[in-house]
């Protein structure tokens, strides 16, 4: 028999990498005989470099940046093993868990961090850059991140502008060095959602109370994306703010677009694609696979939702664990998903759930096995 693992992290508790190792050290805790593949994966947000990083053979580099309100950190981004290639995670410079939960307010936050981390990259030669969105906590239309590559914002006295979510209501123009974008790498955004950068299916009404600001403050930050999109539009003769992804992480999509020539790609399908995993599946008997929760939710998840339509293709059934099921039956048939089982095995708090969350998915993963296992 062999079982093919793929797993998403659990968020706060156990990385992609070692969600799968746990369930393979699980099944094998169940039947020796049994062989497995582990293929831990990621949606374009958090972790993505990491696991692109270890697809490509590569290795971390860490650079000194600063968090989303300008305060001074340590952050890291995989570069492929031929060095052509970097992998960087906005979360990792401009990421919301990276703030106390009273500093979270993308009125007062920057993607200038981000755009720290992308100028090493340039400045090592690579030839290319995935950047992955999600979890950020910025709502600048990714000023922050231009303004680090060397843009000027003004407003309307000509006063440099500091490019924070609050700041988009006051720039009045921007100007960058004309050869700045012939002189690019090729760049690439991982986005799974498909948002405009404003009004009410924008970045600041979807996304903008998450991250903390009040409605009154969403209001202001959906006229600041409204505005920085109108002024680019006046500079460049083209309009942005409608292309699928622009409002995705606070805009960046937009601004990736607009101040990097960037190309919006789907996160899950890369990085499944980069992965191998299909060809890895088509002689596999079962599919595990993971995440934090499963809910009504599950199934706009571009992640789950891939892997489970290819294993799908190929008549493989899908075994899914998670720290929390709230999905009916039919739901989960919905998804592609052929019995789910939540890890935990009594009852106990959030804290100690998340400490324990590798203990458990391996407890999951042997009882299931024994189960498949088990003789009539």
């Amino acid at each position: 028999m062999k079982i093919v693992i793929a797993s998403d992290s659990f968020k706060d508790s156990a990385n992609a990498l070692d969600a799968c190792q746990a369930m393979a050290i699980g099944v094998s805790n169940a039947n020796h005989d049994i062989t497995t593949e582990i293929f831990p994966l990621a949606d374009g947000g958090e972790g993505t470099a990491e696991i692109l990083t270890y697809y490509t053979c590569g290795k971390t580099i860490y650079v000194d940046t600063v968090d989303p309100i300008g305060r001074p950190i340590k952050a890291d981004y995989g570069i492929s093993e031929d060095e052509t290639t970097a992998f960087i995670d906005m979360a990792s410079a401009s990421g919301l868990q990276l703030l106390e939960p009273e500093k979270r307010n993308p009125v007062n936050t920057s993607s200038f961090g981000t755009g720290l981390m992308i100028k090493n990259a340039i400045e090592r030669g690579v030839e290319k850059i995935i950047l992955g969105i999600g979890g950020s906590a910025t709502n600048d239309a990714g000023t922050g991140m231009a303004k680090a590559l060397g843009y000027k914002f003004y407003d309307e006295n000509n006063v440099e502008v500091e490019c924070k979510g609050c700041d988009l209501n006051i720039i009045a123009s921007y100007e960058h060095d004309e050869t700045f974008l012939e002189n690019l790498p090729q760049i690439q955004v991982l986005a799974d959602v498909n948002n405009p950068l404003y009004g009410h299916l924008g970045a600041a009404f979807v996304y903008g109370k998450q991250k903390g600001a009040s409605g009154r403050e969403i209001l202001s930050l959906n006229e600041g994306l409204q505005s920085i999109a109108n002024i680019v539009s006046n500079q460049t003769n083209k309009s942005f703010e409608n292309i699928p992804g622009a409002g995705a992480a606070g805009g960046m999509g937009f601004g990736a677009k607009v101040f990097l020539n960037a190309e919006l790609i789907p996160g899950s399908e890369t990085v499944i694609e980069a992965s191998g995993i299909e060809k890895a599946i088509q002689d596999a008997d079962f599919l595990f696979t993971g995440e934090g929760s499963i809910d009504e939710q599950t199934k706009n998840g571009k992640l789950i939702s891939g892997i489970c339509k290819m294993a799908a293709k190929h008549n493989i059934p899908v075994i899914a664990f998670c720290g929390s099921l709230n999905a009916s039956m039919n739901e989960l048939k919905m998804i592609g998903i052929q019995a789910a089982f939540p890890i935990l095995n009594q009852p106990m708090d959030l804290q100690t759930a998340l400490l324990k969350t590798e203990i458990l998915l391996k407890k999951t993963a042997e009882n299931v096995v024994r189960l498949i296992c088990a003789k009539p």
